[in-house]
């Protein structure tokens, strides 16, 4: 059986766990570069969103990291600033 790679664990975190910040990648996986590994995902396609947390303890900042679901992509595309309309006397042609 082949060994996972740190980055297979992510990937495999990320799709069937959900959001995952560096103190849960460290207790759970003993990696210590997330921020790299989210780097070269983002790099090989994968849309993954940073969200800026604070500890109400300690008042540290974090991010948690999120893999964006197509349906959630979709949703931006559709409602936002990449919305695009045609005009109302658009024929299809130039």
């Amino acid at each position: 059986m082949k060994k996972r790679t740190q980055i297979d664990k992510i990937k495999h975190h990320l799709k069937h766990i959900g959001a995952i910040n560096q103190a849960d990648c460290f207790t759970g996986y003993r990696i210590m570069r997330l921020s790299a590994i989210i780097h070269t995902l983002r790099d090989e396609g994968w849309n993954i969103k940073s969200i800026q947390k604070k500890n109400p303890n300690t008042g540290s900042h974090y991010i948690d990291y999120v893999l964006v679901k197509e349906e959630e992509k979709q949703e931006t595309l559709s409602g936002g600033l990449f919305e695009t309309k045609k005009p109302t006397n658009y024929d299809g042609g130039f």
